[in-house]
């Protein structure tokens, strides 16, 4: 990890990922009998990837317009089967994989999951966009390379390790306003993180510049891990 990472962030997040290891079979498990009614045994690496995908939803889920108001626990059940694709897929992922087409893959059957669940209007979505499915990917592995990183090697998780350097960053309005500022690098046809329908030419075109703009200097999460809190800042000042 960049040297230039704050010690005590470090030490503050292992005291944190720490504590919920200890407790993520028991909750995870806990959660599932609540939802879906029935005592399977999940793994850790699920439950860990629940953890980091709860996460990474409560980042994005203000945006989402759902088609019809929640019953019978039909939006759990939905984060939940996305979890299961996320965690099902990482655990594919080697060194081998090219992760830009991996990464296509996984957001493909997302959407898909999604597909006449949502009800945008405004934007004729009727599944979740390319912008908000790349935050609820990016964020879960953002979270388990962080794990893996800091506090305990999972070989589950190595895949994700592997591609330090080919992982995206997540898009949101913070980063993309402080890249814009620091690196001379906009987001094109939508200024709108969460309104990107088009993976290749808008988001993927994005993340690929921006590889490049570090030049091999760093991979791309690090650099983000670095600088997230200046761009919160940057964007709480305006």
């Amino acid at each position: 990890m960049n040297k230039t990472m704050i010690s005590t962030d470090i030490r503050i997040f292992e005291f944190v990922m720490g504590f919920y290891e200890s407790k993520a079979e028991e909750d995870f498990n806990e959660l599932c009998r609540n939802t879906y009614g029935h005592d399977k045994k999940y793994r850790l690496e699920l439950a860990l990837c629940q953890w980091a995908s709860d996460k990474a939803y409560r980042d994005f889920c203000r945006t989402i317009k759902f088609a019809e108001p929640d019953k019978n626990n039909a939006r759990m059940i939905k984060r939940m089967e996305v979890t299961e694709i996320i965690c099902n897929a990482i655990g594919e992922l080697t060194a081998a994989t090219n992760y830009d087409i991996w990464h296509e893959g996984v957001c493909g059957k997302i959407q898909d999951k999604y597909d006449n669940f949502i009800n945008d209007t405004k934007h004729g979505n009727k599944t979740l966009t390319v912008g908000q499915i790349q935050k609820w990917l990016n964020m879960t592995i953002k979270w388990l390379w962080m794990y893996n990183s800091c506090v305990r090697k999972i070989e589950y998780f190595e895949g994700i390790i592997d591609h330090t350097a080919n992982l995206h960053i997540p898009l949101d309005s913070f980063i993309l306003t402080y890249i814009k500022k620091e690196l001379d690098l906009s987001l094109e046809k939508s200024s709108v993180w969460s309104h990107i329908s088009n993976y290749e030419d808008v988001y993927l075109k994005y993340q690929t510049k921006f590889r490049n703009k570090l030049n091999g200097t760093e991979s791309p999460i690090e650099w983000e891990l670095v600088h997230w809190k200046e761009a919160l800042n940057m964007n709480i000042k305006k």
